[in-house]
C-alpha cells in the first residue's frame, strides 16, 4: 500500500474503460482546491478518459465538452463541485512556456489541477500533489498507479480508493 518513500500508493487494473472511468470517479472525490493530478502514460494510455470522468464526477457539464487542450495547453472547467483546470504539456517548450500560460495562477487554491504529460516539466512534478500512470496492457485494460505525493492528500485517497480490495494494491517496498 506504499511506495519505498513511505508515501500511499494503489495498483489497480482495470480490464475495460468504463473501470478506468469509475476510478477516476473515485478519486474525484478526494480533490480539493489546490490538488495537483500528475497523469502520466503513453499516447492512448486513456488520459483524457481519466480527465472526462474526473470531470463529470465533479458535475461539470457535459455542454462543457471536455477535451485534450493539445494546442491551447490548458482548459477551465466552472460548474462543478470544484473548478478544474486541465493542462496537457505533449507540445511544451519549456518550463517558460508554462509560465506564459498562467501556471503559477493556476495554483490559486481555488480548483484543482489535472495535467496530461507532467514528466515534460519539473515544475509541475515539484507541486503535483497525486502521481497517477497509466499503462496501457492492450485493448481497454490499463494498471493505474495511484500515488500519494502530498500527505494531506492521501487519507482522502484511502477513503476515496477504499472500493478496490487490498489484493489490487501491491506495496513496491
Amino acid at each position: 500500500m506504499s511506495d519505498r518513500d513511505g508515501r500511499a500508493r494503489w495498483e489497480i487494473a482495470t480490464a475495460s474503460e468504463d473501470d478506468t472511468r469509475r476510478v477516476a470517479a473515485a478519486l474525484s472525490a478526494a480533490l480539493v482546491g489546490g490538488d495537483v493530478v500528475a497523469l502520466e502514460g503513453t499516447l492512448g494510455a486513456g488520459k483524457t478518459v481519466f480527465v472526462r470522468a474526473v470531470a463529470e464526477a465533479l458535475g461539470v457539464p457535459r455542454s462543457a465538452g471536455v477535451s485534450s487542450p493539445s494546442y491551447t495547453l490548458v482548459n477551465l472547467y466552472d460548474g462543478g463541485r470544484l473548478p478544474l483546470a486541465h493542462l496537457d504539456l505533449y507540445r511544451l517548450g519549456d518550463d517558460d512556456e508554462l509560465e506564459a500560460i498562467g501556471f503559477r495562477d493556476l495554483l490559486d487554491g481555488h480548483r484543482a489541477l489535472l495535467v496530461e504529460w507532467p514528466e515534460r516539466s519539473r515544475e509541475v512534478a515539484e507541486v503535483a500533489s497525486i502521481w497517477v500512470r497509466l499503462d496501457d496492457l492492450g485493448p481497454s485494460r490499463r494498471m493505474l498507479v495511484i500515488t500519494a505525493l502530498d500527505p494531506a492528500a492521501e487519507p482522502a485517497l484511502r477513503e476515496a480508493l477504499a472500493p478496490w480490495p487490498p489484493a489490487r494494491r501491491a506495496s513496491a517496498g
